[in-house]
């Protein structure tokens, strides 16, 4: 069995830029998140000739989307991609030595008013789902709702953004909250938390068991664990 790899295949504003990029790619990483933070795409490139400092340099506000290919994770000849989505980019930096050249982009809506713009509302006899319509129509993205009908009397939005706001709503009332691929995805997380196990992964390569079942995807090679008090607080 070969050995396991990733293979990644990226789009800025909506054109295909793998085999420009390719050459240039140090490291790709992306974090998934949960509920209640956007997920992140940080993508940092071999900026020896400055090209992505010059010519080549992206503008913050685009769009960018990548999709990961694991290579024989599970088995032989079977290979599993996952989308990221449709992303903003949202950080871009640069360092030397060495010559590299970061683009970071977050889950995050179109309009940015979705993250920045307080606002003053009353919402009354209405619902969850009905108020987070209002807000992913305000966000200039779509609503999807995965979780019971959940009414409600009243509520103020009182110098919150909608971002801030909703996800207040859905801590409230048990209900998970990202942004994922031009959609506010609401969910019930108790429900979320009971479905079944997708893969296993495995902390050491050696007790890995790759191959005992479908959900096997084996161990890793290296790994690192943090913990911090920073944003803590009493």
């Amino acid at each position: 069995m070969d050995a396991r790899r990733t293979a990644v295949s990226i789009t800025y504003n909506k054109k295909k830029v793998t085999r420009a990029l390719s050459p240039y790619i140090e490291s790709v990483s992306y974090k998934d998140a949960a509920s209640g933070k956007s997920d992140e795409l940080s993508i940092e490139l071999n900026n020896q000739d400055l090209r992505f400092s010059n010519n080549w340099k992206p503008v913050k506000g685009s769009t960018i989307s990548s999709k990961i290919t694991l290579k024989e994770w599970k088995k032989e000849n079977v290979n599993e991609a996952f989308n990221t989505g449709k992303m903003v980019v949202d950080d871009l930096s640069a360092s030397y030595p060495p010559s590299t050249f970061t683009i970071k982009a977050v889950s995050a809506p179109v309009k940015s008013e979705f993250k920045s713009t307080k606002r003053k509302k009353t919402y009354k006899n209405s619902t969850i789902q009905a108020i987070g319509k209002k807000i992913a129509k305000r966000a200039g993205i779509k609503l999807y709702y995965d979780a019971k009908k959940i009414k409600i009397k009243k509520i103020e939005q009182s110098d919150q953004t909608d971002a801030d706001f909703l996800f207040s709503i859905c801590e409230e009332y048990g209900l998970g909250m990202k942004v994922y691929n031009g959609k506010i995805i609401l969910y019930d997380e108790e429900k979320y938390e009971k479905k079944a196990t997708i893969a296993t992964i495995y902390r050491t390569e050696k007790n890995a068991g790759c191959g005992k079942t479908s959900k096997d995807i084996g161990g890793v090679k290296e790994w690192e664990w943090n913990t911090t008090m920073q944003g803590t607080y009493t």
